[in-house]
């Protein structure tokens, strides 16, 4: 049955699809309200069986529709402003261009995490140091027991060991993507 890889596909995208609609509405409560319309829409086709791929594209027209239907109803009910349909389309194509990069994005934070976990405790410990809870390195140097001249040289060897990982992991992952 086509529904789980529905419901994961809306979990993985909520936060697009969500960007998406907020864009067409410029309304958080809105935006929310139409999204649960649109994830019941999507849920309601997958019980039926619906085959979809690739999933955002086809969850963003269904999104956009749901968004249509909102202005229409706001319109008769109080004669609200609506976004002009050439607009809701120019919207739409740029989120159709954005989503590659967006992909790239998903994909290098997850071989970003791949490749720290690859580096040894002490460094990882660094680098959560320095990035995450935004330290001082001369803060690391004394907590690591180091000069502060050892914390950047190992922080610069570790930003190039992540470089060079994620570049490889990129490339391994590339060929897949094109099968």
């Amino acid at each position: 049955m086509q529904q789980p890889k529905l419901n994961r596909d809306l979990l993985v995208h909520r936060q697009a699809l969500l960007g998406f609609i907020l864009a067409l509405t410029r309304d958080h409560q809105a935006a929310e309200e139409i999204f649960q319309e649109t994830a019941l829409a999507i849920l309601d086709e997958a019980a039926a069986g619906r085959q979809v791929d690739p999933f955002l594209p086809w969850a963003r027209e269904v999104a956009r529709r749901r968004v249509s239907e909102y202005y229409r109803a706001a319109t008769q009910q109080r004669r609200a402003l609506a976004l002009p349909e050439a607009l809701l389309d120019g919207i739409a194509r740029a989120f159709d261009e954005n989503e590659e990069a967006q992909e790239e994005a998903r994909a290098r934070q997850k071989h970003l995490a791949a490749c720290i976990e690859a580096l040894t405790e002490r460094i990882r410990r660094m680098i959560e140091m320095r990035y995450h809870r935004r330290m001082a390195v001369a803060e690391i140097a004394q907590d690591a027991g180091w000069t502060v001249d050892a914390v950047h040289v190992a922080l610069s060897r570790a930003r190039k060991t992540l470089a060079e990982c994620i570049t490889r992991k990129a490339a391994l992952a590339a060929p897949r993507k094109r099968r």
